[in-house]
């Protein structure tokens, strides 16, 4: 859309990122994918501040509002 610009471009080498939360003072944006994958970026350099593997499928990510937690959920498959 008209108005928005790319800032930056993230690697996640070897995993796909599908969910993202930014923590709430906007110094932090944390990434869950693939295989459980979690990482979060300082936003100020853009470089890893830490990395997470969970197992699972996928890893989807949500930052509590004081920014102190950060909950991953592993999406597996259930067969009946």
């Amino acid at each position: 859309p008209q108005g928005w610009k790319e800032v930056q471009e993230l690697r996640l080498t070897g995993w796909l990122g599908g969910s993202v939360a930014w923590g709430p003072d906007g110094k932090a944006l944390v990434v869950g994918g693939s295989g459980g994958h979690v990482r979060a970026f300082d936003t100020t350099t853009w470089k890893a501040a830490w990395d997470h593997e969970g197992g699972g499928k996928f890893a989807a990510v949500a930052v509590a509002p004081d920014g102190k937690l950060v909950d991953d959920f592993f999406i597996r498959r259930a067969d009946r």
